[in-house]
Formats: structure tokens, C-alpha cells, sequence
């Protein structure tokens, strides 16, 4: 958080503007986009070391795609991306569940074989 300690935080007002508070001034604006980009955006990406090109939308999706490819449960990173369903999800994210068609089927097999020797297993004992 030491990157973003020189920005003033931002205050949502009620009518829709938002006051920065610091230094013995209060802003008050409109937020908009490209200002927010240039005045804010742009430069903690450059703090941050990250392509000057970022964008909002651009964090929003990288977060949602490393939490599934790090095994955060579909429906939770649905609850957090305020999705209405997880089939949205899914339809934006799907792309990242192809790796886990391997291991899925690995967990399979492995139940079946495993299934598979127990009942070999069991049936050789009780003909003894």
C-alpha cells in the first residue's frame, strides 16, 4: 500500500460528486474516466511498474482470472464481480477451467481404478 500513499483517497458525495480531502483543500469534481485515468490510474501503474496501458477493466478481469486459476471457488469470485449468475461467470471465465479438464479427469480415473481394484480386491477375499 506504500504505492498509493500519495494519492488522497476519494470521497463519494450524495450528489454524485467526490471531495478530496488533503493539505487544507477540498476538491470537489466529477469523476471522470479519462481524468481518473491520467490523474490516478496512469501514474500508479507507473509506480507499480505495470503497462501504462492498464485500465480498469483490464484489473477487474486479471483479478477475477488469477482467483480461478488459483483455485478461488467460481461462486465466490462471482459474489465479489457483483455477476448476477455464475453462468456469467463461467461464460467470461471458461477459458480458465480448460486446464482443469486434465485434472478432473485424473480424479476420475483415479476413483474408478481405485474403485475398480477394491471391488477385485474384495471379490478374490470373500471367494477364499
Amino acid at each position: 500500500m506504500k504505492l498509493l500513499s500519495g494519492f488522497l483517497p476519494l470521497q463519494r458525495l450524495a450528489d454524485g460528486t467526490h471531495a478530496q480531502h488533503g493539505r487544507g483543500v477540498v476538491v470537489e469534481a466529477k469523476l471522470r474516466r479519462s481524468n481518473f485515468a491520467k490523474r490516478v490510474l496512469g501514474p500508479a501503474a507507473d509506480l507499480a511498474g505495470v503497462d501504462d496501458a492498464v485500465t480498469l477493466h483490464s484489473l477487474r478481469h486479471s483479478f477475477a482470472s488469477i482467483c480461478l486459476t488459483n483455485g478461488v471457488p467460481p461462486k465466490q469470485v462471482q459474489a465479489w464481480m457483483g455477476h448476477h449468475s455464475l453462468t456469467l461467470t463461467a461464460d467470461l471465465y471458461g477459458h480458465l477451467f480448460a486446464s482443469e479438464t486434465n485434472r478432473t479427469h485424473s480424479l476420475l480415473d483415479a476413483a474408478v481404478t481405485g474403485a475398480d481394484q477394491s471391488a477385485g480386491s474384495e471379490g478374490r477375499q470373500s471367494a477364499a
